[in-house]
């Protein structure tokens, strides 16, 4: 149909009710439909409807706007009844909500997990730190990106034991400086002595003699220096991060596991390289390849492999990671990771009179550990 103009009567071109042809503009000649009484009932068809639509459209909006209604008001009266029941559940939800749309917002960068071309070691390498303390050095890794894992005896240090150090070093003195008695003595009898064999022989014992007591004082002055510096540390408190970078960093805040040796630091820069904990995708099974990292010997970044061989328990309650990657003094804090990148464990000691017999702390004793302080 066409129509002429807006406001004015449509012309057809076919009877709506028929389907003829039309004709006459006002009738159509073969049913005797009136085109103008068919239009004004069309119209007063479509009015009505659309009452009918808006009258139904209203009703879903105030149906709407009540369950809304309803649902605000038992929301605020849920949220503070359990408010005033469950305080301290309450507050670690919004804890848990605010870390987690941290998160959100500030993800990290996307990391390649292959174990093909190891790209994952390097990542773990750049998440791991050296800690100086005034007890020595050790290893830790960043679990987030200004919070730092690590053993707790790296960061703190025995006062009875630095006592019975010095001790050691004042016997260590004595004996020396007898040894350079009975050396004056030797000499006193070899210029006394005549010429021939016994004078000759005395001559060798004393110069081994003095060999060994040369090596015996360098030794005890390094030992002796190595104290003072510790010494030193203990007075002013000092504790320093070293980054992957090679740059220092102070720690702000350091929180110590009483259950077990573990310590959360807190340092004022953001890494944008940390391990996440392993995932339940790839749970440890006995001969899955893992990787030591940390700084033995004042070695940064050194890299060592081997195999999980188990889990050991420590009396009834504390479990271990034993595994036979190489783990030596400064080792001690850094992670044990798995060959997907995550971490499993804090790497904490081995056995000195063994080899191949590393032990490290579950990474879920951390969490459950430090729960409420990481992020």
């Amino acid at each position: 149909m066409a129509n002429q103009s807006a406001g004015t009567t449509e012309r057809f071109e076919h009877c709506p009710k028929c389907n003829a042809v039309v004709r006459n503009p006002q009738e159509c000649r073969s049913c005797g439909l009136l085109f103008e009484r068919y239009q004004r009932a069309d119209r007063k068809k479509k009015r009505r409807q659309e009452a009918q639509d808006l009258l139904q459209a209203r009703r879903h909006y105030r149906g709407r706007l009540s369950l809304l209604f309803a649902g605000i008001v038992c929301f605020y009266g849920v949220s503070l009844t359990s408010l005033i029941v469950f305080p301290g559940e309450i507050v670690g939800g919004i804890g848990f909500i605010v870390r987690s749309t941290y998160h959100w917002f500030h993800e990290p960068p996307q990391r390649i997990y292959n174990p093909t071309d190891k790209h994952f070691l390097d990542y773990a390498r750049q998440a791991t730190v050296t800690i100086r303390a005034p007890g020595g050095t050790g290893s830790g890794f960043f679990i987030s990106p200004n919070q730092i894992v690590t053993n707790r005896h790296v960061v703190e240090h025995d006062n009875v034991s630095l006592e019975q150090w010095e001790k050691e070093l004042g016997r260590e003195r004595e004996i020396v400086e007898l040894e350079k008695q009975i050396i004056d003595d030797l000499k006193t009898a070899y210029r006394k002595m005549k010429k021939g064999p016994a004078r000759r022989q005395q001559k060798l014992i004393i110069e081994q003699r003095e060999e060994k007591y040369r090596e015996a004082l360098q030794a005890l002055e390094r030992k002796e220096q190595r104290f003072q510096s510790v010494e030193n540390s203990l007075r002013e408190g000092e504790i320093t991060v070293m980054l992957f970078d090679g740059s220092d960093c102070r720690v702000d805040r350091i929180e110590k596991s009483s259950t077990f040796d573990l310590a959360l630091l807190e340092v004022p820069i953001r890494s944008t390289a940390y391990l996440e904990p392993e995932s339940d995708d790839y749970p440890l099974q006995q001969g899955d390849t893992l990787f030591a990292v940390g700084s033995p010997k004042g070695l940064e970044n050194t890299v060592t492999s081997g195999i999980f061989s188990g889990f050991r328990w420590y009396g009834k309650s504390y479990e271990y990671i034993q595994t036979d990657a190489s783990i030596n003094p400064g080792n001690s804090g850094g992670p044990l990771i798995n060959r997907h990148g995550y971490v499993v464990g804090v790497n904490t000691a081995k056995i000195l009179e063994a080899e191949g017999l590393g032990f490290a702390i579950p990474i879920s004793s951390v969490l459950d550990e430090f729960d409420d302080l990481l992020w």
